[in-house]
């Protein structure tokens, strides 16, 4: 009779072998992040980018205080990006700060060039995941942007928008002092 021992080393060796790639991979998106941070015009404390963020531009950009930067984002900023303090950008967002040009027929859109506007996002404000932000949109404080939302224009402080493109649905404010209201009668 053939009687077989586990052999408990080899789980071991698996899972050092696993905590030494991930504090590898650790390690390589901390100095991708630093370099990255040091191209920007202004990154703010406690940034954190989760992984595969992608930044075109990042003199362009200006990044506050306490912001987190999900999974696979995309910054585009040809023109300046401005992201408030507090705001959540979810995984697979797109913020794109210029468009082709198009009007001339007689010339290929390739060939048109660019229009560069600004994005500015206010302190506070939540990106659903896969929010697209075009150019020249400006995010009022407290937003709320749902998922996959393709904002195309402004909106006034604490809106939730929604939709394709974006429309506005409510606002978190008038919502809150209606409650208030409630409370106290």
């Amino acid at each position: 009779m053939v009687v077989l021992k586990k052999n408990t080393s080899i789980p071991i060796i698996l899972k050092l072998l696993n905590s030494f790639f991930g504090r590898m991979n650790t390690w390589r998106q901390i100095a991708r992040y630093s370099l990255l941070a040091k191209s920007m015009e202004h990154v703010g404390e406690r940034v954190r980018f989760d992984d595969n963020v992608y930044v075109n531009y990042p003199e362009n950009l200006t990044i506050n205080n306490d912001v987190f930067i999900g999974k696979d984002t995309f910054l585009n900023a040809y023109d300046k990006i401005h992201i408030g303090s507090y705001t959540i950008i979810a995984a697979g967002c797109k913020l794109i700060s210029a468009n082709h040009r198009y009007e001339d027929l007689s010339v290929p859109i390739n060939n048109q060039g660019l229009d560069y506007k600004s994005i500015f996002i206010d302190e506070d404000v939540w990106l659903g995941y896969g929010v697209v932000v075009l150019p020249g949109v400006h995010i009022g404080k407290g937003c709320i942007v749902a998922a996959g939302a393709v904002v195309t224009k402004n909106f006034e402080p604490y809106s939730i928008i929604a939709g394709v493109p974006a429309r506005y649905i409510k606002n978190r404010k008038y919502q809150q002092d209606r409650v208030s209201d409630e409370i106290k009668e």
